[in-house]
């Protein structure tokens, strides 16, 4: 059996509890609402106009800085081509949110073995997770890292695995999902790396009697790493992977600033208000009655790799570790509540209580993420979301003063796009050089004589205008 059909198997799959269904469902019709009704953020933004508008050549050959996911690239080059005819964002997104619903099933799925309270609990713990629902729909690799994370977690760590694959099975299916995360980002290293540490210590004993195979099969796989990202290495060399200004050593690193970096990544992963600290009491405490003392390479693996490397990744690199963490609360709150001997009532057995269960948390999800948590790259897409009305009533778009604005430039190409098929103009000559007719000009500058439509968003510090010619020039 190949990795791939031992992906698509699982514990307890004679036994599917298709009341799981309707938790997930109501997560992802969340997703999807900030998915339809949210513009692309700034990093979403430069993916698009550098690699998904274009081809697939270019998202597996250019890799100007480390926003070319390569293998996410190339799905949204895919998305976008079949579905660009919908002018939506969610043609870009649609991976994204692919994977986070794949992944949210892998977890009712095989660690939960669809027991309804334990999926509740999680769904809940997910909801309430707001960095993790920010780049669980945006058009980003992010998602696509935390289903190779959670699965390889899986078939690293979990015993009943063994009861449906052998040693050969589980190694390839895990290094297949390094394959893809590290596809999508050479920083999936962090995870990849805590996990492949967490299959060797459980293994050790199979690998002694399979040495050659376990030999031949991490060079296979490390050339296929090589392979796939041969274009980039031909075409710029492998330093722009290896130590590009985004990820080469940082010259003021120092182990107080990792020590900072770590308490504050507690708080990003997942629950806010410190309640992340909680989160990760539960997982070092099931960790440990659980002797799961491999689980502890989560913990080690990060500060080793920063300090050999001397950098401080986005925080976002750590949300396999976020979601891992999570689980690992989910079953040790679960283990501690269970009654064996009680079987399920009411919302814990019913698929559509369960729905609106998830459903009251999705509201609660979706207000505290759009009305108070602090987002990251996202918020620029708010910020363009407040004068992107206007566009919409405009055949053409023009831009005046914008050229220090290169956030909102290009969120706005991407719009353009994606919208209209179309790209703006910049006004360099004099206005009588213009033909203004059904036009609307963005500047961060006043013109006198032309109504302000609105002026309400501003990108680094300067206030951007929408102005509509008071008539035809």
């Amino acid at each position: 059996m190949s990795g791939i059909k031992l992906i698509k198997k699982y514990p307890g799959a004679e036994k599917r509890n298709k009341a799981v269904y309707w938790p997930l469902a109501a997560i992802i019709a969340m997703l999807v609402t900030f998915a339809l009704t949210l513009p692309l953020s700034y990093d979403e933004s430069f993916t698009f106009n550098e690699f998904t508008s274009k081809d697939i050549l270019t998202s597996i050959s250019n890799y100007p800085v480390p926003n070319n996911h390569v293998f996410h690239s190339i799905l949204t080059n895919i998305t976008w081509a079949i579905f660009s005819f919908t002018r939506s964002e969610m043609a870009v997104r649609l991976p994204a949110l692919l994977f986070t619903a794949l992944s949210l099933y892998f977890i009712y799925t095989r660690f939960f073995i669809e027991r309804l309270f334990s999926v509740l609990l999680f769904s809940v713990f997910f909801l309430l997770s707001p960095n993790i629902i920010e780049y669980a729909f945006q058009a980003r690799g992010y998602s696509i890292q935390i289903f190779c994370g959670v699965a390889s977690y899986f078939f690293a760590a979990d015993p009943r695995v063994n009861q449906y694959a052998g040693f050969r099975e589980r190694i390839n299916a895990i290094l297949l999902l390094s394959v893809i995360g590290m596809f999508t980002s050479p920083a999936y290293l962090y995870t990849a790396g805590a996990i492949y540490l967490i299959f060797l210590t459980i293994n050790y004993k199979e690998i002694k009697k399979e040495l050659v195979f376990f030999i031949t099969t991490n060079i296979f796989y490390g050339a296929t790493i090589l392979l796939l990202y041969s274009p980039i290495i031909i075409s710029q060399g492998i330093h722009q992977i290896t130590a590009n200004p985004y990820v080469k050593p940082n010259e003021q690193f120092s182990f107080q600033k990792v020590i900072t970096y770590l308490g504050n990544l507690v708080d990003y992963l997942t629950l806010p208000y410190y309640i992340g600290w909680l989160i990760l009491a539960l997982f070092i405490w099931y960790s440990i009655k659980q002797k799961r003392y491999y689980n502890f390479y989560f913990l080690v693996v990060p500060l080793v790799l920063m300090i050999a490397l001397k950098q401080l990744p986005f925080s976002r690199v750590f949300l396999p570790y976020g979601v891992i963490i999570l689980l690992n609360a989910c079953m040790a709150i679960t283990d501690a509540v269970r009654v064996k001997t009680a079987k399920p009532v009411g919302v814990f057995k019913s698929g559509p209580a369960a729905f609106v269960l998830t459903g009251i948390f999705c509201i609660v999800s979706y207000l505290y993420f759009n009305n108070i948590h602090q987002k990251d790259d996202l918020s620029k897409a708010y910020h363009f979301k407040e004068i992107e009305s206007p566009l919409a009533e405009h055949d053409k778009v023009y831009t005046r003063h914008l050229n220090t604005n290169w956030d909102f430039t290009e969120i706005l190409k991407a719009y353009l796009t994606i919208k209209k098929k179309s790209n703006s103009v910049e006004i360099e000559k004099d206005f009588s050089n213009y033909n203004f007719n059904s036009s609307i000009v963005i500047s961060t500058d006043t013109i006198p004589e032309w109504k302000v439509i609105d002026s309400t968003s501003d990108f680094l510090g300067k206030p951007i205008k929408e102005f509509e010619p008071v008539s035809s020039k």
